[in-house]
C-alpha cells in the first residue's frame, strides 16, 4: 500500500510573528548617536559665536558706563604732578601750594618738608558722603593737617586730629553740589615727615 508523502509539520513562524519579534528586538537594542549633520553643526556654531560676542559687548558698555573716577589712577607709588593736569583752584585756596589731580579711589605716599604744603583736586558728586584721611607713614614725625576747599574755593571743613592722641587728619562730607573739590594736606606747628593720603570710593 502506498503510504502519502507529507510535508513536515511548519516549525516557523508566519511572516506576521517575525516582524514582532524583530520590532521586539530592536525596541532592546541600544539606541545609536547619530552625529549631527554639517549644517547643524555650522548653526550650532554660528550661535556659540554670536552669543559671546553679546556677552564681550554687554561688558565693556558695563566698563565704559563706569564714572570715570572710580578708575584708580593714583598708587602707592608717588604720582608726578606732570602725570595728570592740574586744575586751578581760587578762593581760598593757597596760591603758594602746588596742586595735583587726581581720580578716586586714590592712595598718594608722599613727603612734606617743614612749612611746605600739598594739594590735591578731584571731581566729587552729588549724594554721595566722601572721606579724605591724611596718616604719617611709620616713624614719621608729621602731624597732617587737613582742609577742604569746594567748588568756588572756599574752606568746606579742616581737621587736625581724629581723637586725642591720634595725628590722624579726617574729613568726613556729603557733598551737594557736583565739581572739582581741593584738599589741602600741611604739617601742624611746621611739623615735616612721610604721609598717606587717602580717598576711597564714596558711599
Amino acid at each position: 500500500m502506498l503510504k502519502r508523502w507529507r510535508l513536515p509539520q511548519d516549525n516557523f513562524p508566519d511572516d506576521t510573528e517575525t516582524r514582532a519579534f524583530q520590532h521586539y528586538k530592536e525596541g532592546k537594542q541600544p539606541p545609536r548617536f547619530h552625529l549631527p549633520e554639517w549644517r547643524n553643526w555650522r548653526l550650532i556654531l554660528g550661535a556659540t559665536v554670536f552669543v559671546g560676542i553679546v556677552v564681550v559687548a554687554a561688558g565693556l558698555v558695563f566698563v565704559w558706563s563706569e564714572p570715570r573716577e572710580r578708575f584708580v589712577v593714583v598708587t602707592s607709588v608717588p604720582t608726578l604732578a606732570a602725570d595728570l593736569p592740574s586744575i586751578p583752584v581760587g578762593g581760598d585756596f593757597p596760591t603758594d601750594a602746588a596742586q595735583q589731580f587726581i581720580r578716586i579711589p586714590a592712595r598718594i605716599e608722599d613727603t612734606l618738608s617743614s612749612g611746605q604744603r600739598r594739594g590735591y583736586t578731584f571731581v566729587a558728586k552729588p549724594g554721595f558722603t566722601w572721606e579724605i584721611i591724611a596718616i604719617p607713614d611709620d616713624g614719621s614725625a608729621l602731624d597732617p593737617v587737613l582742609s577742604l576747599y569746594g567748588p568756588d574755593g572756599i574752606i568746606m571743613d579742616f581737621n587736625d586730629n581724629l581723637a586725642e592722641g591720634d595725628t590722624t587728619a579726617q574729613i568726613t562730607l556729603t557733598v551737594q553740589q557736583e565739581g572739582v573739590y581741593a584738599v589741602l594736606i600741611e604739617g601742624a606747628r611746621g611739623s615735616s615727615g612721610d604721609y598717606i593720603l587717602l580717598v576711597p570710593v564714596p558711599n
